[in-house]
């Protein structure tokens, strides 16, 4: 296996890079992460997502493509969240130490707006 060794199912080409999404363990990047992620909506007729920081609805509360309700993700709640953060420290961080060891880790900036990252 080429690039960093992983199985990767039918991928074809090798790969050569991680990317490490850095947002921060605490002060202003988990702040905004957090925010982002607990005003996320979702449709509960046909999925569409929003988030109400910068994507919204032009009818509040309603799904623009089909009327339906805008409702909280059930995993987007500040227990949940803090757990899925928990997980990431005690699980990736160690992957991607690895892969740092190696220079194999490119890490940007999550902070920003989606489009400028």
């Amino acid at each position: 296996m080429t690039g960093l060794g992983l199985g990767l199912g039918n991928r074809t080409a090798p790969m050569d890079r991680v990317v490490g999404r850095q947002a921060g363990e605490g002060g202003p990047g988990a702040r905004a992460a957090r925010r982002r992620v607990l005003n996320r909506r979702l449709c509960s007729s046909c999925g569409m997502n929003y988030n109400l920081l910068g994507n919204t609805p032009a009818v509040p509360g309603r799904c623009d493509l089909c009327g339906g309700e805008l409702v909280t993700r059930e995993d987007d709640t500040e227990e949940a969240l803090a757990i899925r953060l928990r997980d990431y420290h005690e699980k990736t961080n160690p992957v991607l130490d690895v892969f740092r060891r190696k220079e194999y880790v490119y890490t940007v900036d999550a902070r920003p707006a989606p489009e400028i990252v």
